[in-house]
């Protein structure tokens, strides 16, 4: 009778004695990947661009460049940053083991000798004489704990730690793709600004022939001082502009060194000039379907989201009763020599049920920072998804006009080239001045010049819309599946 007492009075209180959740739930959602059909289709029927796929995991060998290649793989290889963010990748999933071991019994093995000297007037030894006055108990003992996750606390912490792993598995790749753009990105710089360094050298050559053509003239009394002044300005301009490029120069250098994980003195010194490549891009009709398993930060944003959403679920696990076990057995005994026998066995199981019958608002308010948490993750996802389709058609829109621009400075280029070759002719047949010539070969280069920046920028161009599209990256596994 008193059993059956017991166990009604117990289901009353696991029945009516919980705190009460609260039925208010997140209401916002994630944004599915805005369409690109337009971007692309546009794209497409442009000249430099081609039907393809999505680029590969060694994108950078597209450019059929093995400087590029070899600092590209040095960086990966070298670079503390890389280092650092693989390193949390493996404490992320170290965690989450951790939270994995909550899901089974905890067992544990102890012995202990507990010695004790009990004076004549002691409670026991004034009423017992005959007790010693050295006592020595011996124990040994296996103990377990289990906590039954009835509720799926447990499960879906462990779940919720699994999923910040693989979000920082996606961040580190991520950070592949941010140093292996950025890699290439200051590569091409460098490679640009030599080109411009060798344009600038030349244009001084002429400006230095100009000068002097200009002191020849004036000392003939065939132009003022004025115009000799203006020729030796030009040349002082030009002397400027090449320390400042020599300056950006070995700052370039060092930053490069810096990606690669060097110090400002390894830098390689590059083995020839590389023109900026000339290519048509590869551009996937797909990118709104597909994106999200490119791109490594969406899929890191949402891992995250699936881990916050398996915390509200823990933390709503809180508001019911946790059931435990407790076991320990072992053997004990005041004589070491009676203490492996079977006489000094013990055991002990014990079983509890905790309630949170009232814990001033604690547990309410932790669902309310975990669901407000979780709203705050499917926001910044949703902002993460709009930025990284605007990226994509950024950079489509960029690569297009920056290629359009290329080809129209060609052409200016190969005028002025067709100019120079007129203006030689005529020189050669007294027709024009050599002072005529000079201007027009100056001309040549400083249109040569603009040419490359352009390329650059074609280049830059194409490596943002390679990382925009993930650069490679491709994942199967899917959150919430």
């Amino acid at each position: 009778m008193r059993r059956a007492l017991f166990g009604i009075l117990l289901s009353l209180i696991l029945a009516a004695g919980c705190v009460k959740i609260p039925t208010d739930e997140a209401c916002c959602k994630m944004m599915p990947t805005p369409c690109l059909e337009y971007t692309t289709q546009t794209a497409l029927e442009d000249n430099n661009f081609y039907e393809g796929d999505f680029p590969d995991g060694d994108w950078w060998e597209m450019f059929e460049d093995p400087q590029l290649s070899h600092l590209i793989c040095t960086a990966l290889s070298c670079n503390p940053t890389m280092q650092m963010v693989k390193a949390r990748v493996e404490g992320a999933e170290a965690a989450a083991k951790i939270k994995k071991s909550h899901l089974f019994p905890t067992i544990g093995f102890s012995a202990d000798l507990d010695w004790q000297y009990l004076g004549k007037n002691d409670f026991f030894r004034a009423f017992t004489p005959v007790v010693p006055g050295n006592i020595s108990e011996y124990e040994i003992d296996l103990d377990f704990t289990y906590e039954f996750d009835f509720w799926s606390k447990n499960r879906n912490t462990y779940r919720a730690a699994l999923g910040i792993a693989k979000a920082m598995e996606a961040e580190r790749q991520n950070a592949i793709l941010v140093l292996s753009s950025s890699v290439a990105v200051v590569y091409f710089k460098l490679q640009a600004n030599l080109q411009k360094l060798v344009v600038l050298k030349e244009e001084r050559k002429i400006l230095t022939k100009l000068f002097q053509l200009t002191q020849m003239r004036q000392n003939n009394a065939l132009d003022n001082t004025s115009q000799r002044l203006d020729a030796e300005e030009q040349l002082f301009i030009i002397n400027k502009n090449i320390l400042m490029a020599k300056q950006k120069i070995e700052l370039i250098k060092n930053m490069l060194n810096l990606l690669i994980g060097q110090g400002p003195d390894a830098y390689e010194e590059v083995e020839k000039l590389v023109s900026a490549p000339r290519f048509d891009f590869p551009l996937p009709t797909n990118i709104s379907s597909n994106l999200l398993g490119r791109r490594p930060d969406l899929m890191a944003y949402i891992w995250r989201v699936e881990s916050g959403a398996y915390l509200v679920g823990a933390a709503k696990a809180e508001f019911y009763p946790r059931v435990d076990l407790y076991g320990l057995a072992g053997l004990d005994s005041v004589f070491f020599s009676k203490l492996f026998r079977w006489e000094s066995r013990t055991a002990s199981l014990k079983p509890a049920i905790h309630l949170p019958i009232f814990t001033a608002g604690r547990l309410k308010a932790n669902l309310r920072e975990k669901q407000a948490e979780f709203d705050e993750l499917i926001y910044a996802y949703n902002d993460a998804v709009l930025r990284a389709v605007k990226e994509v058609s950024d950079q489509v829109i960029t690569l297009k006009i920056t290629s359009e621009k290329l080809q129209v400075e060609e052409r200016i280029v190969a005028n002025k080239i067709q100019n120079r070759k007129i203006m030689a002719l005529r020189y050669k047949n007294a027709v024009s001045n050599l002072l005529e010539l000079l201007e027009t070969q100056d001309a040549v280069l400083q249109q040569e010049f603009m040419k490359i920046k352009v390329q650059y920028k074609r280049v830059l161009a194409a490596i943002q819309l390679i990382k925009a599209l993930g650069g490679g990256y491709c994942t199967e596994e899917m959150p919430f599946d």
